[in-house]
């Protein structure tokens, strides 16, 4: 089997698409791994045919590609490499639009309106006026989103309207996008808990602790993780929301809030080094199994 993991960058920033943690997993099992990455493939279509490059080669036969989106500009920018890949007739893991819609913020929270998704008390608003108006409605202290971020970039904490109100200016100011606001749980002690999921089952779990000074439990900024043990609940919650995404790979990070667990995030990227180290859990083979698995019945 040839299997593809497809990195949405060049090769010197895909460190957190994980890419050659897969490989070799795939290759330990007696696959060939193909490293793929976005700006090395090109389309071209000539006399109604498209023809696919990756450096300048013919891509040729892939039985599957696993897609490991981390961008951070604007979602509909980055869905056609796997719309055409699939129209090519190659199968994606992870496809679009699954992922796009994974990595918009905005559409999380107005889904969890339809799908009867815990979040926590939220607000949408794109002028500072709006920001502080509904921030006193949430209550202090506030958080803050860009629709569009990973590793806890675009996350931002306001204790109060002095402090939220530069941040508001400063977000809104050159280019007047959305800003989510949402509840800080308190109660959740500047923890969470990160679920990953493949194939519509729990791998593993891990809960996360902001490094001193900071409320991003997000391990890359510092945040130190341990082994999380689930409650029904938290489980049905993070199930329905990959569920609600249609994502093969995905992590769900949710909060235990005095009214239940909440949904903080759905990540169609999700890394594992932490996850791996802290719960013993070989997620690299776990992905490369069940791409290996969705390869054999294509």
């Amino acid at each position: 089997m040839r299997i593809g993991i497809l990195a949405f960058s060049e090769p010197k920033f895909a460190r957190y698409t994980f890419i050659e943690e897969i490989a070799e997993a795939v290759e330990k099992k007696g696959h060939e791994a193909v490293r793929l990455y976005t700006p090395n493939l090109s389309f071209l279509r000539l006399n109604g045919k498209l023809e696919i490059l990756h450096d300048q080669e013919p891509l040729g036969e892939v039985d599957v590609i696993i897609a490991r989106p981390n961008f951070l500009q604007e979602p509909g920018l980055h869905a056609y490499p796997t719309q055409l890949l699939e129209h090519a007739g190659y199968k994606v893991i992870n496809s679009w639009p699954c992922y796009g819609l994974a990595k918009n913020k905005i559409d999380q929270h107005v889904r969890s309106l339809t799908d009867g998704l815990a979040m926590p008390k939220w607000a949408i608003a794109k002028n500072t006026k709006e920001i502080l108006i509904n921030a006193e409605k949430i209550g202090f202290p506030i958080v803050l989103k860009v629709p569009t971020g990973s590793f806890g970039r675009g996350v931002f904490y306001a204790d109060s309207k002095e402090t939220l109100r530069p941040i508001a200016d400063y977000l809104t100011a050159r280019n007047p996008i959305p800003i989510i606001l949402e509840e800080f749980i308190g109660e959740a002690d500047r923890k969470d808990i990160r679920i990953f999921i493949v194939d519509g089952k729990i791998i593993a779990a891990m809960e996360r602790s902001a490094p001193e000074g900071d409320i991003r439990t997000n391990t890359s900024n510092g945040g130190v993780g341990t082994k999380a043990e689930l409650s029904e609940e938290e489980k049905d919650l993070a199930l329905r929301a990959a569920k609600q995404y249609k994502l093969e790979i995905a992590g769900i990070d949710l909060m235990r809030s005095d009214k239940g667990p909440v949904l903080i995030e759905v990540n169609a990227n999700p890394g594992f080094e932490e996850l791996q180290k802290t719960t013993d859990t070989d997620i690299a083979g776990t992905i490369a199994d069940y791409a290996i698995g969705v390869a054999k019945q294509s």
